[in-house]
């Protein structure tokens, strides 16, 4: 039977007894202009404290993915200031006529670095000191690596503009 007020609408008297009840609980009714379902409220019951878990676990996988990508490049950068920082006092130890490797190693212990490289290359007046340092990255991901290096380059040299 058709709504007295015009629209697609079902009257009460089209859903008694062309209504069927489904197995998930949502009451069906067909009538002259079609059919419409009702959802019973007992079958959704649950749903926002499963999405509410769900959006939490969202986030916080995300937030630890960003603080560990921040974790590296914040141990990048101070890796490679350590590195400039030692590759100078190497220059300036062997400038003075110490051993450049020797402080470039005891410097890189309080920058809290490890020193896996020193070279010097050339003669007391022109000379360049390459030192190579790393630090292990306190938390990882696994397929990123264990620890963070860098090389840097210090000395003098003359009848360079």
């Amino acid at each position: 039977m058709r709504n007295p007020g015009g629209g697609n609408r079902f009257s009460a008297d089209a859903a008694v007894g062309a209504g069927s009840t489904s197995s998930t609980g949502s009451v069906c009714l067909t009538g002259s202009t079609g059919s419409a379902c009702l959802t019973d409220a007992r079958s959704e019951r649950g749903v926002a404290g499963v999405l509410a878990v769900a959006t939490a676990m969202a986030l916080l996988t995300v937030t630890a993915v960003g603080v560990l990508g921040m974790t590296y490049a914040a141990t990048a950068r101070s890796v490679r200031a350590a590195a400039d920082l030692v590759a100078v006092s190497g220059a300036q130890a062997n400038g003075q006529g110490s051993d450049a490797c020797d402080e470039a190693k005891r410097i890189a212990a309080r920058n809290q670095v490890v020193l896996s490289g020193c070279a010097v290359t050339g003669d007391l007046i022109d000379y360049v000191v390459e030192v190579t340092v790393r630090r292990d990255v306190g938390w990882r991901l696994p397929g990123l690596p264990e620890r963070v290096s860098a090389t840097a380059y210090a000395g003098s040299v003359s009848g360079v503009p």
